[in-house]
């Protein structure tokens, strides 16, 4: 890493090794990933490419006899360019590009013998214009376009190869009509080859009620595609599904923000997804399963969020989601998703020489019985560093973590189990 005039540059090559920390989960990567930024004039851009080469362990169904793993290979590049027109406007241009090549096993695991090996090649090409400007009083306005292409090709797939296209305008503009509110209208068009044509609106509002509090307001269409192995693709007690239609989607949102109350910042959001056509996999008689336009679903809820202020080098902060998940025809309670969530941390320490963090999450997911899951415990996992020395231009870091802290089960479906209690120690240079 380092720069020499306008040109900087980053060059990282590393392995990673594990045997797993559940059986059958061994992981082999190896990595290589390099950028470089060139600034001239109004111009700034940079350049991306990186490499993964990784053999892993997917886990082992014990009453079947099945082992799961795969072989992945990603070749991956970006390239950004923005060139400011003034003072005001700036025109950007973001290309991206990854080919995956993939194989699959589904091995016996008593014998080793290969059931079934899946290949499949995916190429992917995104490209994007966005033209940005604040040329007008209490206005920004942002608009663009982006086309994207893909390639699956596989002897799993309807006639070995599938393409998806992609075409997408849109516009946006952030209003401040008084000092106090902003207002932000937007629109965007899809064209999606492999299902129909979407027009997504969106407006959101944020009013300053005082110096340190907020209020939000955000309502937006939007869709969810689904991808073309779903459509048309099989294997591993997977079926296709070429009558797939996009989901629908209706989001609305109302927040408060504030940090008036003393030593605290707190917020809190309401939301309401109304979903249409909702993508769901269900499983067929002879353990297959398949993904189908099942459901409309109402999702409603509310988030709270909370951090302190540091208090003698103590911060506390956390997190609530609490989601009432239903079928909006007969009132059902859909499975499989989260019910509720629970998030905590505490620090303690000084950012700039030393820090340790416990961290605790909690979800209960509301699955089908038949997955024997185990989801009552919060999983905690303690971290810390500490900044061993520093010397001009470098700083050598000590960092360590106990994942797990305290062996507890947690996992929805006990085909994959939570790992165990975990350690990790390790040095860290910066220059």
């Amino acid at each position: 890493m380092g720069k020499k005039d306008n040109l900087g540059y980053y060059l990282y090559g590393g392995n990673f090794k594990s045997e797993g920390l559940t059986p059958n989960n061994d992981f082999y990567q190896n990595n290589l990933f390099f950028k470089t930024s060139y600034e001239f004039n109004n111009v700034n851009a940079n350049f991306s490419l990186g490499y993964h080469q990784t053999t892993r362990q997917d886990g082992r169904d014990v009453t079947s006899d099945l082992n799961y793993s795969d072989d992945l290979e990603q070749l991956y590049s970006q390239l950004n360019i923005n060139y400011k027109l003034d003072l005001q406007t700036e025109l950007s241009l973001h290309l991206k590009s990854s080919i995956h090549n993939s194989t699959f096993f589904l091995k016996q695991f008593s014998s080793g013998a290969n059931l079934q090996v899946i290949n499949i090649n995916d190429k992917n090409y995104i490209g994007s214009l966005i033209f940005s400007t604040k040329a007008v009083e209490n206005h920004h306005l942002v608009a663009g376009l982006e086309v994207e292409e893909g390639d699956l090709k596989s002897d799993y797939i309807n006639f070995g190869k599938r393409q998806l296209n992609k075409f997408s305008i849109f516009v946006n503009d952030t209003i401040k009509p008084f000092p106090k509110l902003t207002v932000t209208p937007g629109v965007r068009y899809d064209y999606v080859s492999v299902v129909d044509n979407f027009v997504s609106p969106s407006i959101g509002v944020v009013y300053n009620v005082m110096e340190d509090s907020l209020i939000r307001a955000y309502a937006s269409r939007g869709f969810g595609s689904p991808s073309l192995f779903q459509l048309y693709g099989s294997g591993f007690f997977f079926l296709p599904n070429k009558n797939l239609m996009m989901e629908k989607v209706w989001a609305y949102q109302l927040g408060f923000e504030t940090s008036k109350i003393p030593y605290l910042w707190v917020k809190t959001t309401l939301f309401l997804f109304d979903i249409e056509d909702m993508l769901r996999t269900v499983f067929l008689p002879g353990g297959f399963a398949i993904v189908v336009n099942k459901d409309n679903v109402k999702q409603q809820g509310f988030e709270l969020e909370f951090k302190t202020v540091p208090i003698k080098n103590f911060v506390l902060y956390g997190g609530f989601t609490l989601t009432d998940i239903r079928d909006s025809k007969t009132d059902e309670k859909i499975k499989g998703l989260p019910e509720y969530s629970v998030d905590l941390g505490l620090e303690y320490g000084e950012r700039d020489n030393y820090l340790i963090t416990l961290r605790g999450k909690y979800v209960w997911w509301n699955e089908y019985g038949f997955y024997n899951g185990k989801y009552e415990n919060f999983i905690f996992d303690l971290h810390g560093y500490k900044k061993l020395f520093k010397r001009k231009g470098y700083t050598l870091e000590a960092f360590g973590s106990i994942r797990n802290l305290f062996n507890s089960s947690y996992y929805a479906i006990d085909l994959f189990k939570n790992p165990q209690r975990s350690l990790e120690l390790g040095l860290k240079l910066f220059f």
